[in-house]
């Protein structure tokens, strides 16, 4: 699981009085993944059904309220202004909505600029942090190296203290879709396009899917739901959420095999079926 700022949900939603069509409109875009009527739903409401509310999409619309907090701060706020003016969407003319409103409405409105501020946000963050090598705070190129030297220092017993823990620093850079292979590419983005459905029979040789003749990609059209690609399939260059991170860590230990179905929802994965080849295979997943 993604980690979020911690959520204070009166504070968040209190500044939605005289905005509560967001809410309303947050709500619907889920259609019947939430069992709730959207129409008219006022902040106590929504308060009530965060508490106690039920859907076969319930953690999806509480992640995506989730993401809308993370983006409710000054420098969340600049980067969703900037994202809504490289896409050409003006979600608030007038600049008086507050920043939880403004970031919720671009959420619902317009996810292709709400992720782009947040991924923004995402390689900021993540720029604060580089990897480091001693107290002169020298850039260590050699990441690999630097952390199986840490790890030599902990089986030695050289590192005693808190501070010579911390003498060595390495911190993992965020994984986007242009580090991975043309395999994995197409992959997430056949995923993208399908939104929602399965892929079928995919060979995995060396790590990689193989797009040949055997391979199925089936779609799940919702009725009167929108059936179109996820907004990320436009972009060259995204941060890759968990669920594909794992996807992939999964391909690359199978090595060569078989996956029988990879089940997609919001253009991500959701669950995985392998082929084991025998019992000995069966025994290792039991280990």
């Amino acid at each position: 699981m993604v980690s979020h700022r911690a959520l204070n949900g009166d504070r968040f939603l209190d500044k939605f009085q005289g905005h509560e069509a967001i809410l309303v409109s947050y709500v619907k875009s889920w259609g019947p993944g939430l069992d709730v009527d959207a129409a008219g739903i006022d902040i106590a409401e929504f308060k009530q059904f965060l508490l106690t509310g039920t859907g076969p999409l319930k953690d999806e619309f509480m992640e995506g309220l989730y993401r809308a907090y993370d983006l409710a701060t000054d420098r969340g706020y600049e980067e969703l202004i900037a994202a809504c003016r490289d896409l050409k969407y003006s979600p608030d003319p007038s600049g008086r909505l507050p920043v939880e409103c403004f970031s919720l409405k671009v959420r619902t409105e317009n996810e292709a600029a709400f992720n782009l501020a947040y991924d923004r946000c995402a390689l900021q963050k993540a720029e604060r942090f580089p990897v480091f090598r001693g107290q002169l705070g020298r850039i260590n190129e050699d990441a690999a190296t630097a952390t199986e030297r840490l790890q030599e220092r902990f089986r030695s017993g050289q590192s005693r203290q808190l501070l010579d823990f911390t003498k060595e620093l390495v911190v993992a850079e965020p994984i986007s879709k242009s580090c991975l292979s043309d395999p994995h590419r197409r992959l997430i983005e056949t995923m993208q396009r399908l939104n929602f459905g399965r892929i079928e029979n995919l060979p995995i040789r060396d790590g990689a899917p193989v797009f040949g003749p055997g391979a199925r990609f089936i779609q799940k059209v919702k009725i009167g739901g929108d059936n179109g690609p996820r907004p990320e399939a436009a972009f060259d260059d995204f941060l890759l959420k968990k669920q594909t991170i794992e996807l992939i860590e999964t391909l690359t230990d199978l090595g060569d095999g078989m996956v029988l179905a990879i089940e997609v929802k919001h253009g991500l994965p959701f669950a995985l079926e392998i082929e084991l080849g025998n019992s000995s295979e069966v025994d290792a997943c039991r280990s």
